[in-house]
């Protein structure tokens, strides 16, 4: 008996099992996977500022007339910081929440509605969108793009914001800049007399809004020469006002990135 037990016995081998990554998505709200809160400002403001978080279609990204133009190899991948773009974790709507309050917190001196909520129409001079999401290889450098005076003039009223660095802060900040690139705002730059020390000015909106401050702000500060000066929030409140003219020239508009 002992003998047949042990010839039994040494006939059983096991495999190893293959290696499963277990993907669960934890809406505590028991929404759609994909599904973003509503969020708004100001929800009676006539011009909005939308922030997507859900993915976007392919673009032929700033193209004229369907010339030109960069390709965005693709549809961009939802706001993603765990790996799973099929469904957001309750980590990534927080994350969400907290981009839209330091967005939100930017524009409160405008009557620009900052939402999560699709306006249906990006009519310019009415609506912009900001794109969250994927890692920007299709553009190749920067945190973000975006048309300077793309929310009324002829440049594309879409921008584009990476979901990485896994930071809301520095996501919510390049929000803000890109957002104000759309609304007519150039960068503003540090000078040394008539040396450009830093094309990305550190504490301000327009420079780097994450670095060596709590808060990014808007200012008055130079651009792109030590002779070219702008108010920041005056310009926001200018493009807020304006009518559209469908006047204009492709040579009137350039984007603009944030590092």
């Amino acid at each position: 008996m002992r003998k047949s037990i042990q010839r039994f016995t040494k006939s059983l081998h096991f495999e190893s099992l293959e290696s499963r990554r277990l993907l669960a998505c934890d809406r505590l709200d028991g929404a759609e996977p994909l599904s973003v809160p509503a969020y708004s400002s100001l929800p009676a403001a006539e011009k909005k500022m939308f922030l997507d978080f859900d993915g976007d279609i392919h673009r032929n990204w700033g193209s004229w007339a369907d010339l030109f133009g960069t390709s965005t190899n693709g549809p961009i991948p939802p706001y993603d910081v765990d790996g799973d773009t099929s469904c957001f974790s309750q980590h990534e709507l927080e994350n969400m929440r907290s981009i839209f309050e330091i967005v939100k917190e930017k524009f409160s001196p405008f009557q620009i509605d900052v939402t999560t909520v699709d306006p249906l129409s990006l009519e310019d001079g009415r609506a912009g969108k900001i794109v969250i999401g994927g890692d920007g290889a299709w553009y190749g450098s920067g945190g973000g793009v975006a048309h300077v005076r793309g929310f009324y003039g002829p440049g594309e009223n879409v921008g584009y914001v990476w979901d990485s660095p896994n930071s809301t802060r520095y996501v919510g900040e390049a929000v803000a800049h890109e957002a104000g690139h759309m609304l007519g705002l150039k960068h503003q730059s540090l000078y040394d007399g008539e040396t450009l020390v830093n094309e990305y000015r550190r504490e301000l909106i327009m420079g780097r809004g994450d670095v060596n401050t709590l808060d990014g702000r808007w200012a008055i500060g130079t651009s792109t020469g030590i002779d070219s000066t702008f108010d920041a929030a005056a310009l926001i409140e200018t493009a807020r006002r304006k009518t559209i003219s469908r006047n204009f020239n492709r040579t009137d508009w350039h984007c603009a990135r944030m590092r």
